[in-house]
């Protein structure tokens, strides 16, 4: 009998796949023999055998799965060997290898196995059912393991001996110390392994004393000792354990497993006294003496003990009972906090100047672990906190806390910046937690560059998931303020503004809704002082501030006893209000500075009066009786009227009034140029003309005089005028100290044209230009 040119095509993983072979049987001879090739792509697995006698077996496999992904997408990488097996039917030998390289599993098939990285190996088998070995070598990138395995397989049940094993589990070692012997049996289910050890560096031991699994019931027996788990921290989080610690683990197993009593264990784990070094830039050296956790397993049921105490950090104790298998999951115990002291965690930080503080607790537990309760009782004592660059300090901090199921009171005391203070409230976790407090203070002084304020709280906070409600007052007694310059202003975008394709930002401070009165000096003592940008007073008043929908303020600021330095008087300020009733940036101004009368001449009242929005004021000058502006400016300046003198000195007021005017027009002065598309585009004045001035391109300049009327027609300002600036000016850059200049000039209203060429040089200057300019004038001369 023979099939000859066996062909078989079809598509496997949207890929051509093909199956050839023949065989042919001789009856004869009692001899069959078949080949076998399925190719999928670049993948292929050959098989040749030959059968003679229903008694001796002849066959070579050949394995090349160059592409596995076209076989399973999720997977990628390739897998090669070849497999020998001669011999006896029933029990031939067999010699074979297969090698691993790059295997790589996709995320959605596991992610725990995409995340170990490219798997590489090799696997090597040799021998018969009766006495075989195996070899396996496997390598991921932050493990390794390297087995060596002998076995034999009789009356259903393989029993085998490994001899060597070396296994990296991330950057743990263990080395096996003696061979040891393991069995499984298929009729009925059981399994065997002897006592064996693994070391680890040091001094370190995992041993197995017996694993037994028979009768659905499994037993085991499993201890350590010395087990270098300092070093292990210090190498898998260097930034926070920065040196080896010479602390050691052992622990110790027993127990057992069946289906009518789930688990029937104890156990019990202890760390050696060691000290533990943590941080880097300032490593901080803690002594830890005990830590032990014993506990049982039985009926579903969990009792465990622990206990960690430090001669630097005080003591903690744990009893805990949980009914882990349970439907409700129910759970008791107790914790015990004994002089658990802050204080040795001061070298954390060089910020930190002062850290002190004990706490001390009784807790009872109960529940479930869905839903725990707590009863008890903790205290904080002597807590104090001062840190570098923050504007206040704790001391002394004395809180309570009482725990009443699923609900915590708090109240307690403290010094904040010399000032008392104290904080009651409570705290839930059911349902939805929430808390809820009031802060109350008197005269915390707060210290920030060039102001200190003394800082007097009323607030209440009632908080959750969803919504912050912030209310109450804040007083401010005394301050001294001090402000030198004003930061860099910026324009925020709307809520309403976000990028297309993203969703609208949440900002946490969103759910805030807070409603605080802001009473500044209520008792007018005048302790309130302010100085800035020539302004020195002393305010008082009341601002409501809300933060929803919006950060608005509402009510007023008075100033008391204020001076205002301006064109160099110090002006007495008799009316100074800065009303809120929006927007905090958007106060309403109203200030009225005036000359010191007794240094004002003919009683009269002479000042400057700024009204109107803060970012776009009025500012006008008053007098009594009312004048017209230029006597207003010369009494405020000098004291006297403008008729008062008749020197060749005296100032134009009328330019100077012209120049307050301009004061204001920066912005939009700005504007105008880049509408233009002037750079350095400018307004000032001289005498009484207004002067602009600008830069059309790099080489081209203008400049444009107008007179505004206020002028006088006596015959030395006819002299001035002749000497004023043109009305027009053009000026061209020919080299870096060559300038041609087209003016234009009015003299005694005719109109006079000129055209200039002249070179700019300064006396006592060298002659030879430098390196700048010479370099311009060699690149004007190429361009020509």
């Amino acid at each position: 009998m023979s099939i000859r040119n066996l062909n078989v095509e079809g598509r496997l993983q949207q890929k051509p796949l093909s199956v050839a072979g023949a065989f042919v049987y001789s009856g004869s001879n009692d001899l069959a023999v078949a080949n076998l090739t399925m190719k999928q792509g670049s993948n292929e697995v050959a098989v040749t055998g030959q059968v003679l006698n229903n008694r001796y077996l002849n066959a070579d496999i050949h394995v090349n799965v160059a592409a596995i992904s076209s076989l399973y997408p999720d997977v990628s990488g390739t897998i090669k060997g070849n497999v020998v097996a001669r011999g006896p039917w029933n029990n031939p030998n067999a010699t074979g290898s297969l090698a691993f390289n790059d295997i790589n599993v996709a995320s959605q098939l596991s992610a725990p196995l995409s995340q170990q990285g490219p798997l590489n190996g090799e696997l090597e088998i040799s021998g018969r059912y009766t006495d075989h070995t195996l070899n396996v070598n496997l390598i991921l990138p932050d493990h390794e393991a390297d087995i060596r395995l002998k076995g034999q397989w009789q009356n259903h049940v393989w029993r085998g001996q490994l001899e060597s094993s070396a296994l990296k589990l991330a950057n743990t070692e263990w080395q096996l110390t003696s061979p040891f012997a393991l069995s499984v049996g298929t009729s009925p289910l059981k399994a065997d392994v002897s006592s064996h050890c693994w070391a680890s560096r040091g001094n370190g031991e995992l041993c197995i004393d017996a694993v037994h699994y028979q009768d659905n019931t499994a037993k085991w027996h499993v201890f350590a000792k010395a087990l270098p788990v300092g070093l292990w921290a210090n190498e898998l989080a260097p930034d926070i354990v920065s040196a080896p610690s010479k602390a050691t683990l052992s622990f110790n197993s027993k127990g057992q497993y069946a289906p009518q009593d789930p688990i029937d264990a104890t156990f019990d784990v202890s760390l050696s006294s060691a000290d533990w070094q943590l941080g880097v830039s300032r490593p901080l050296t803690i002594r830890v003496n005990n830590v032990t956790t014993t506990g049982t397993f039985k009926q579903g049921q969990l009792q465990s003990q622990s206990l960690i105490t430090s001669a630097d950090l005080g003591e903690a104790e744990l009893n805990f009972n949980a009914n882990v298998l349970g439907e409700e999951k129910d759970i008791d115990g107790q914790l015990t906090l004994k002089n658990i002291d802050v204080a040795p965690l001061k070298p954390l930080s060089p910020a930190i100047r002062t850290l002190t503080g004990v706490l001390n607790g009784e807790v009872e537990i109960g529940g479930n672990l869905a839903s725990p309760t707590l009863n008890g009782e903790m205290q904080i004592n002597n807590g104090a906190i001062d840190i570098q660059d923050t504007p206040v300090s704790l001391e002394n901090w004395q809180q309570r806390i009482v725990l009443n199921n699923q609900q915590a009171d708090f109240n307690g005391s403290f010094i904040l910046g010399g000032g008392e203070g104290a904080l009651n409230g409570n705290l839930s976790w059911q349902d939805t937690p929430s808390v809820n407090f009031n802060l109350k203070g008197s005269k915390f002084e707060v210290r920030q560059p060039n102001m200190r304020l003394r800082v007097s709280p009323d607030i209440t906070v009632n908080a959750n998931a969803e919504r912050v409600d912030i209310t109450g007052s804040v007083n401010i007694p005394w301050a001294r303020i001090e402000v030198e310059s004003l930061p860099k202003s910026a324009v925020s975008p709307s809520k309403d503004v976000h990028l297309r394709g993203e969703p609208p930002k949440e900002e946490p401070l969103d759910i805030v809704h807070a409603s605080v009165m802001v009473n500044i000096d209520k008792a007018k003592t005048k302790e309130v002082k302010f100085e800035a940008f020539g302004l020195s007073a002393s305010l008082y008043g009341g601002v409501k501030v809300n933060t929803q929908p919006a950060l608005v303020g509402f009510g007023d600021l008075q100033i008391l006893d204020g001076l205002y330095s301006a064109y160099g008087q110090q002006l007495v300020i008799q009316t100074g209000e800065i009303q809120f009733n929006g927007p905090l940036d958007q106060p309403l101004l109203l200030v009225e500075a005036i000359r010191d009368p007794d240094k004002t001449d003919d009683d009269v009242i002479a000042g400057i009066r700024i009204d109107g929005a803060a970012d776009a004021p009025s500012i006008n000058l008053f007098s009594e009786p009312a004048m017209d502006q230029q006597n207003v400016l010369s009494y405020l300046l000098t004291g006297q009227g403008a008729d008062a003198s008749s020197g060749s000195q005296d100032p134009n007021y009328g330019a100077i009034l012209l120049g307050l005017g301009l004061s204001n027009t920066k912005t939009l002065t700005g504007q105008v140029g880049e509408a233009l598309g002037i750079d350095d585009f400018s307004l000032s004045t001289n005498e009484s003309k207004l002067s602009v001035t600008g830069q059309i391109n790099q080489r081209l300049s203008v400049e444009y005089n107008v007179d505004v009327g206020l002028s006088n027609n006596d015959t030395s300002s006819t002299l001035r005028r002749r000497q004023d600036p043109p009305d027009l000016a053009l000026r061209y850059q020919l080299l870096p100290r060559l300038f041609l200049e087209a003016v234009q000039t009015t003299i005694e209203d005719q109109s006079e044209f000129a055209l200039d060429l002249y070179y700019e040089f300064f006396l006592g200057e060298s002659q030879v230009l430098p390196d700048s300019d010479n370099e311009a004038e060699q690149d004007d001369s190429k361009n020509e």
